[in-house]
């Protein structure tokens, strides 16, 4: 019989309005396929209620830390109450090294997501999806790089979108809005600001759980020359996603999501890392780049992309076909069976 703490898996990670919830919704994924080989997961996380919420309907064990807790003091105090677990993930980025040795020295392997710090110098493992798309350091021994890592969830993945169908009226595309599931920096208003004085559109507004700009978004679309739909943390969001002709996305984890489905992507990046990850897909063919919220948004991008989508019946086929092509949908897999051999290896 294994003994119990060597089926046992910790994943740190923090999800808040800050850093957003992309980390927590993949590492929830990658957590569901390992329980299937009877590893049980156990995340630690900063205090955060919509995180919380999360991993509870996830039915998923969790430490609560304090929120002024350093990575030290989490990991020290994980140790004095719990016996070392068969592995421990971060996905926290830009990995501190001497925090990963801190873990290895109770006699733990360690795998780092999306890290170009201490992970590659350190850890047993590093997985980089996003990362690895920045090309700012070479994919090493103990790196597994680029999107074909992205770790999607098995719903998303039953839904592919390569052609958009015949439209009786080619004067109303269907733009979706999704920015995050908290949106730091507003960048759905203005986005907002933007499409409201379009008139040959219509918009649906998906907001995240913890997006937090409510008020302005309303205001902002309260003369909007377009149908206007908003709707906050809704079920069945992808399925909701398939409905619409072309989709304005961050660069973070739906970036990945939507390439899987065959979407097609008008990107805009909220954070700088972001940028790189856009420029990556963008030279694929991918997606089409938007700039950035914190410098300049291409607007005649957007008028150009929605022209296109009013006047052609298959606008951006080859564009979806190979954003399904770089996001095949085996990287969760491929993830759950590096994380697996680790943990093998280390016995």
């Amino acid at each position: 019989m294994v003994d119990k703490k060597q089926k046992t898996i910790v994943i740190r990670l923090d999800a808040s309005y800050e850093r957003g919830l992309g980390h927590l919704y993949r590492m929830i994924t990658l957590a569901k396929s390992l329980h299937d080989d009877n590893f049980e997961c156990l995340f630690l996380i900063r205090q955060n209620h919509v995180a919380e919420k999360m991993l509870k309907q996830a039915q998923f064990s969790y430490f609560p830390c304090h929120m002024e807790s350093s990575e030290e003091e989490i990991i020290d105090a994980f140790f004095r109450k719990c016996p070392p677990p068969a592995l421990w993930i971060f996905d926290i980025l830009s990995t501190d090294k001497k925090i990963i040795l801190q873990v290895q020295n109770e006699g733990v392997p360690v795998v780092s997501f999306d890290d170009q710090q201490g992970g590659p110098a350190a850890a047993n493992l590093t997985i980089n999806a996003i990362a690895g798309c920045w090309n700012e350091i070479p994919c090493q021994k103990n790196m597994l790089c680029g999107p074909a890592y992205a770790i999607i969830a098995p719903n998303i993945l039953s839904l592919k979108k390569y052609f958009v169908t015949a439209k009786e009226d080619r004067q109303n595309a269907h733009v979706g809005i999704i920015l995050g599931g908290s949106d730091t920096h507003g960048a759905t208003v203005k986005i907002a600001q933007i499409l409201s004085g379009y008139k040959n559109i219509r918009t649906s507004y998906f907001l995240g759980p913890h997006f937090a700009h409510e008020n302005e978004l309303h205001r902002t679309l309260k003369n909007a020359y377009c149908p206007v739909g908003i709707y906050k943390a809704i079920k069945n969001l992808h399925k909701a996603l398939m409905k619409t002709d072309i989709v304005i996305c961050g660069g973070g984890q739906t970036l990945f999501e939507l390439c899987s489905m065959g979407i097609a992507i008008m990107a805009l990046a909220n954070e700088e890392h972001e940028e790189k990850t856009i420029s990556y897909f963008s030279k694929k063919g991918a997606c089409i780049p938007l700039g950035s919220v914190h410098k300049t948004i291409k607007t005649n991008a957007i008028r150009n992309a929605i022209f296109e989508v009013n006047t052609e019946i298959q606008p951006f086929a080859a564009m979806r076909r190979k954003a399904a092509s770089l996001v095949d949908g085996k990287g969760g897999m491929r993830c759950r069976q590096a994380c697996l051999d680790i943990i093998r290896k280390s016995k």
